[in-house]
């Protein structure tokens, strides 16, 4: 009875280092600010594709500042720099 006491503990163990070990990390993340001032579509278009190729992520609108320009939030991964 002992031996199936100590089994069910380290069965019990061994599934909480499980779990804990296949929970993921919080990533840290650095963010960016961009101003799109009132512009075509394309140029809308360019700016944020350039953005994507260097890991950049929209996230959304930040404020407007009610005359030509919106400012938008970029996020991406913190790079180890």
């Amino acid at each position: 009875m002992k031996k199936i006491k100590q089994l069910a503990a380290v069965i019990a163990v061994s599934g909480m280092l499980a779990a804990c070990s296949s929970t993921p990390l919080p990533q840290e993340l650095e963010s960016k600010v961009v101003m799109f001032e009132r512009e075509t579509a394309d140029l809308f278009e360019k700016q944020i594709n350039a953005l994507s190729k260097e890991g950049w992520s929209y996230q959304g609108p930040l404020c407007d500042n009610g005359i030509n320009a919106t400012y938008v939030l970029f996020q991406r991964r913190k790079t180890g720099k």
